[in-house]
């Protein structure tokens, strides 16, 4: 799925006047990255699409957190980046307590986890606007229109190159109308025979709660 099969979603999804006024949007792919440890408090940002770069970086964990699509601050740099602003800090504050306190079996470890970030949709959903605006609704059309694809092609080429790592997998999308969003990324993963921890967003994070599914 490239820029430009996203910016025509965009373009045959909103009315035509509100898409030729938009002034904020940003139609590049923000990349899946390999940012460090669970426990890094700064992250080194590496795009994983290199073919070599896991084999060459990568220890024998590795943790796979998903989110739904980047916003307004993963697009404050000259390149996108997921996870910036408050979500990014919330992911290296709380992250490791967040598991620490909930799954006893890799509490010992998990700090030293590799930590891949993936956005199910690289693509910015909510156009750069308040998210009840577009996000939903620009969600549910890329998905249907390859977006579901793009990202099961991602993850699978992701699974390959880790096929011989300990891996956990975390949806930490937003929820969407009814919970769907949440669930159809959470079904896309399960697919693949992999367990998916649910958690909260990353922006709600003051107090962190976790589900497990």
């Amino acid at each position: 799925m490239t820029n430009k099969d996203f910016e025509m979603i965009v373009k045959n999804t909103i009315p035509e006047d509100i898409f030729c006024n938009l002034k904020k949007v940003k139609y590049s792919i923000c990349p899946d990255e390999h940012v460090g440890k669970v426990s890094d408090k700064e992250w080194i940002r590496a795009d994983i699409s290199s073919s070599d770069f896991i084999s060459k970086n990568l220890t024998e964990n590795v943790v796979i957190f998903v989110l739904e699509s980047p916003h307004k601050k993963e697009y404050k740099t000259a390149l996108p980046h997921p996870a910036q602003g408050k979500t990014g800090t919330a992911i290296r504050n709380y992250l490791y307590q967040l598991f620490y306190c909930f799954c006893e079996e890799i509490k010992e470890d998990f700090a030293e986890y590799d930590l891949i970030l993936m956005n199910a949709v690289p693509f910015q959903c909510s156009l750069g606007e308040n998210p009840d605006l577009y996000r939903d609704k620009i969600f549910e059309q890329t998905w249907r229109g390859g977006g579901k694809k793009f990202f099961e092609d991602r993850f699978d080429s992701l699974l390959k190159k880790i096929h011989d790592k300990n891996v956990i997998v975390i949806n930490a999308s937003t929820k969407g109308h009814k919970n769907r969003r949440k669930d159809i990324i959470t079904g896309c993963i399960k697919e693949k025979n992999l367990q998916v921890y649910e958690v909260d967003h990353p922006a709600s994070w003051r107090i962190p709660q976790i589900i497990l599914k």
